[in-house]
């Protein structure tokens, strides 16, 4: 409802297929559809996103990271604004910390590892001593346990997801139409 209001907007109108494609995607690989609104925390859907520390496309992966997960970049071609192949590496990616982090509430954790990398995650889980705790997102939230960026990244896609399932009530009104064309079980 606030400043980021115009992105939201932008992926419901003007980015509504590249969405659309995500969550198509992300159902292919048995992955909830609604994990596609990452991109828009993590890019905005802004066609051309770099960020300062060098990550690029709508996945925002660092070259690296692209390589490893079979993009190719480099200075002639960087499949990182690739929509689809983009998005079918980071669904291999999620997918992976998933694995690692856990299923049921640490797919929280597997998010928060997505933005700040899994090395850093792991380490904040081993700081908490409580073994019940240690896998739970919101302890460490509280606990300060994960950076800033992190502590906001997890609950900011999850405000995306619920406007997602509902835009009419956030009032998105164009988006309802946008979002019923990928209704995936």
């Amino acid at each position: 409802q606030t400043s980021d209001r115009p992105h939201v907007e932008r992926v419901m109108g003007e980015s509504r297929t590249d969405l659309e494609k995500m969550r198509t995607i992300f159902a292919e690989e048995r992955l909830p559809p609604d994990l596609s609104y990452m991109a828009l925390v993590e890019s905005a859907f802004l066609a051309g996103s770099y960020s300062r520390a060098g990550a690029a496309g709508p996945w925002q992966f660092r070259a690296a990271t692209a390589r490893e997960y079979g993009l190719t970049v480099t200075q002639e071609l960087d499949e990182r604004y690739d929509v689809e192949k983009s998005t079918r590496a980071a669904a291999v990616y999620i997918r992976r910390l998933i694995l690692d982090f856990g299923s049921g509430s640490s797919v929280m954790l597997a998010l928060a590892a997505y933005n700040v990398g899994p090395g850093r995650v792991r380490r904040a889980v081993r700081r908490v001593e409580d073994p019940i705790k240690q896998r739970n997102f919101w302890y460490l939230y509280r606990a300060r346990a994960l950076p800033p960026e992190t502590r906001d990244y997890v609950p900011k896609i999850i405000a995306a997801i619920i406007i997602g399932r509902n835009p009419a009530r956030f009032g998105f009104a164009d988006a309802s139409e946008s979002t019923a064309a990928v209704t995936v079980p």
